[in-house]
């Protein structure tokens, strides 16, 4: 019977557990980024793909703005010790300062994770400017998250955004109730920007009942039981 044919996702939560020992915070999709994970003021970000190719190459170094260390990890499955033309790839990448971990899958043994290539103080080019606003970015997106709800290499899935979270704040908020303002939504505890969220109305989760007045749609009911596990993560708010 042949295996099953590895996922990108598959590398998730061997890489995840593997950070998280070393002390990280981890968070999956996070600004476009599969894994972005924080210990103290270190930020790291890791790109996952099943194979090496220019793609995860050209990814891996534009997201190199705004942290610490950036790393690229692929999967060695059976007896493979090293991805085919490591040599020459070990050496753009030590030029370019990104890392690679590889994840090894030889069942029945658990997955493990190797640092095949520490990262180094990359030549990017970019502005302190840049590289401050990218990282201050990052620290929002992961801070406005009550919890790691993705799984990093996830594709055509929700994606539980920082700002999908404040929308659910709002959602609950509005719950049981015949319409509220922003103005009352603020004092209960919603974000700042929450006319804007009820006014773009993205998800569809709001309807108007009145002048300024913003109650809960079908849809936004729906999403309540969808995300309830995201809303117990977060704090109750203010009555």
């Amino acid at each position: 019977m042949r295996p099953p044919r590895l996922r990108e996702t598959d590398l998730y939560p061997p890489l995840a557990a593997f950070l998280e020992e070393q002390g990280y915070t981890v968070h999956a999709e996070v600004k476009g980024r599969d894994i972005a994970a924080r210990r103290g003021e270190e930020l790291l970000s890791v790109e996952m793909k099943l194979h090496f190719n220019l793609d995860v190459i050209l990814q891996a170094a534009d997201r190199q703005t705004g942290v610490d260390a950036m790393y690229i990890a692929v999967p060695l499955t059976g007896k493979s010790r090293r991805p085919p033309r490591w040599t020459g790839l070990r050496k753009m990448l030590r030029r370019l300062g990104i890392g690679v971990f590889f994840v090894r899958f030889a069942p029945p043994l658990p997955p493990c994770v190797e640092e095949a290539l520490p990262p180094e103080t990359p030549g990017t080019g970019k502005t302190a400017k840049t590289k401050k606003n990218g990282r201050q970015e990052l620290i929002t997106e992961m801070e406005g998250r009550p919890g790691n709800f993705n799984t990093g290499g996830s594709s055509k899935k929700k994606i539980v955004t920082a700002y999908r979270v404040q929308a659910l704040l709002i959602a609950r908020l509005l719950r049981g109730t015949g319409g509220l303002s922003p103005k009352t939504l603020r004092q209960r505890g919603a974000a700042e920007n929450c006319t804007a969220i009820l006014y773009q109305n993205y998800y569809g989760w709001f309807a108007r009942s009145g002048r300024g007045i913003y109650r809960l749609s079908p849809a936004g009911e729906a999403a309540l039981v969808e995300y309830a596990n995201v809303l117990k993560a977060m704090v109750r708010p203010r009555s």
